[in-house]
């Protein structure tokens, strides 16, 4: 008869540790996902055979493969080639794909039709790059190879990046086909004062509508007061997030439901007067970015008109380093005057000497004294 210890479940065997173990690996790597960080995954990956599935579904759920740069177009496009063949050598691994980079060139057609041609069943998030050196009219070029990853049914976020001016024109004929299952959108594009006319157009009569959750606006030379619908149709009745960067949003203009369904924003003070957020009755969340001492009287504005507010639970200021004690003391009343008694968050404040937090700590003396000053690093919020 064999002994109690022999017929006990090695740990490392147990799923549901060897998950916590791989996964702790991959946390602590996360944030700098280097080729180290990759070996200790594949390392795991080689312990034993029930290692290999967990330790394969972290290496190619995020496979991190960038292309930050011009110069680095044909290095990421040799490497995204190679992980193609092994997709489609191993199709029992795109299960666990959930975010790819599709780089929007011509030298990447090969590529891109590669990616067509693979069944991704879980693909969760797509990022669209349009490079500088992208010709102008690369439009003209057969796109059917992405048209059916672009509207996978599993599709919940999109990054749209378009570097240079005119180069919308190659994501514009892919508008049409994105999946109405996408919930979260940022984009980001130049010259979106001569983009929108056209992509608007592809768009009137798509159905079915896609309903956002969180939409990313962040677009050069846009017309002041800009509507959010100029997407058309990404519908925003349900909008929960919106984050602007030095852009304008008609705030009045916006629909009822969208105003009450606000639960998070993030924008640029670009005036001296700011927005008034006041029919935002159930905000929970506010950054604003202040990067001139000028426009404090702004923020100062935009915060008044949430003094009322019951569900105000966290205010971000995120401001140039160079603000002196006296700018800092405007917004010392407004605070303290808001109903909700939201905590503050200095974003960059962690980062500075201890002596100027000191000085940022006396700027606040209630907010202080109650607990609901923080001192933060700058971060980059992940709102999609």
């Amino acid at each position: 008869m064999a002994s109690t210890a022999d017929s006990r479940q090695n740990p490392l065997d147990i799923p549901e540790l060897l998950y916590h173990l791989i996964g702790f690996v991959h946390d602590v790597t996360h944030d700098t996902w280097s080729i180290k960080a990759r070996r200790d995954i594949l390392s795991c990956s080689l312990v034993a055979r029930s290692w290999a599935a967990i330790a394969q579904s972290y290496l190619f759920c995020e496979p991190h493969l960038t292309c930050d740069n011009i110069e680095e177009i044909y290095k990421f496009r040799n490497t995204q080639s190679k992980f193609c063949d092994a997709l489609l050598g191993s199709p029992h691994l795109t299960r666990y794909v959930r975010s790819l980079l599709m780089v929007l060139h011509p030298d990447f057609e090969a590529v891109n039709e590669k990616l067509g041609s693979i069944r991704f069943s879980n693909l969760d998030e797509i990022s669209l790059k349009v490079p500088s050196n992208t010709p102008k009219n690369w439009a003209t070029f057969p796109m059917a190879q992405l048209q059916g990853i672009v509207g996978l049914a599993t599709l919940r976020r999109l990054y749209v990046k378009i570097e240079q001016k005119e180069r919308w024109l190659a994501v514009a004929p892919l508008f049409p086909h994105f999946s109405s299952s996408i919930r979260h959108l940022y984009l980001d594009c130049d010259n979106w004062g001569r983009a929108k006319d056209s992509v608007t157009q592809s768009l009137v009569d798509r159905r079915p509508r896609i309903h956002l959750e969180s939409l990313y606006l962040a677009m050069s030379d846009a017309a002041q007061n800009m509507h959010p619908n100029v997407i058309y149709p990404f519908d925003i009745a349900q909008l929960r997030s919106l984050r602007t960067y030095q852009l304008d949003i008609d705030w009045d203009s916006l629909p009822q439901e969208t105003k009450l369904a606000l639960r998070k924003i993030d924008l640029c003070v670009m005036t001296d007067k700011g927005p008034d957020l006041s029919f935002c009755k159930n905000l929970e969340n506010l950054r604003l970015h202040v990067n001139d001492p000028r426009k404090i009287t702004g923020a100062v504005a935009t915060l008044k008109s949430l003094g009322a507010s019951q569900h105000l639970r966290c205010i971000a200021i995120d401001a140039e380093k160079h603000f002196g004690e006296d700018d800092w003391k405007k917004f010392n009343s407004v605070f303290c005057s808001i109903a909700s008694h939201p905590i503050v968050e200095l974003v960059g404040g962690a980062e500075l000497p201890l002596s100027t937090q000191e000085i940022l700590g006396r700027c606040f003396p209630a907010l202080e004294s109650e607990g609901r000053l923080r001192m933060v690093p700058h971060y980059e919020p992940r709102y999609l």
